[in-house]
């Protein structure tokens, strides 16, 4: 297997038999690439093992083909991903990968590549985040360190907004009307359901 290694000035895959590399830069006008050079984190899709999840510091999320070798984009001009700005990403049991940006935590279903979005509204310790402070639990929660404190929770507790926000303008930091439901809480609140007993 390969060993893929994301930096600054784009994405490299070292080859374990052979001690080659191979890289991957921004993309010319005409050309298949990163839309970013500047790679912060890496994920592999939970369910389709070799496709690579690639979150740049400034042009949102890059999706790699591995058998085409081809790069598909979503960003905040072609997607409801609500910020470019990409910290981490981690996937869960059920397929869906879990984003956190300079605007919340987003929720991606790569089969229809539809985001949620949760803000400070549900819970967020705030809306920006932090490169690197991300992981998953032996046991399925997730932790995304922020600038004001650490969120966890188990995915499956949470449950799409039953109430979908009006249409969003980009550039907006409102994600929505409140919901109400089991979501990510702050360590050290109280969370915005009750617990089992």
């Amino acid at each position: 297997g390969a060993i893929w290694i994301g930096t600054e000035g784009g994405l490299a895959r070292f080859d374990r038999k052979t001690g080659s590399f191979e890289t991957f830069g921004r993309a010319s006008a005409e050309g298949s690439g990163l839309r970013s050079s500047r790679i912060r984190t890496i994920c592999e899709s939970p369910v389709e093992p070799g496709e690579l999840w690639i979150g740049t510091a400034d042009q949102g999320l890059s999706h790699l083909n591995p058998a085409s070798q081809t790069f598909t984009h979503l960003t905040t001009e072609n997607s409801d991903l609500p910020d470019d700005s990409i910290y981490g990403i981690l996937g869960d049991e059920r397929g869906y990968l879990w984003i956190s940006t300079n605007r919340g935590i987003s929720r991606l279903d790569p089969a229809t590549n539809q985001f949620e979005s949760y803000g400070v509204e549900q819970g967020l310790q705030a809306m920006e985040f932090n490169t690197g402070a991300y992981h998953r639990g032996y046991n399925g929660e997730l932790f995304f360190g922020g600038v004001a404190g650490l969120n966890s929770f188990f995915p499956d507790k949470i449950n799409p907004n039953p109430f979908p926000p009006p249409d969003r303008h980009y550039g907006s930091q409102h994600l929505g009307q409140e919901w109400n439901g089991p979501g990510v809480c702050h360590v050290g609140a109280s969370p915005p359901w009750e617990p089992d007993t």
